[in-house]
């Protein structure tokens, strides 16, 4: 998977993908309260779809996250 954050192009590497959804804003929800402090900044909103729960990630902060641990 190819992706831009702020401007600066990266590739992540998945080991599986299960679907492919269209999402629209409507659709996600904001992170309750209770634990916005246990997943920020890494969840930015949660989608209901199909009887599950999907949280949407901040690829900003995931990315972040793994170049500190990778030096």
């Amino acid at each position: 998977m190819v992706i831009d954050i702020d401007g600066k192009v990266s590739g992540l590497l998945v080991s599986k993908v299960s679907d492919i959804l269209d999402i629209t804003s409507e659709m996600i929800q904001d992170v309750p309260v209770t634990t916005a402090d246990e997943t920020d900044p890494l969840v930015s909103g949660l989608i209901a779809f199909d009887g599950r729960l999907i949280g949407l990630l901040r690829l900003g902060s995931v990315a972040e996250q793994a170049l500190e641990k990778a030096v």
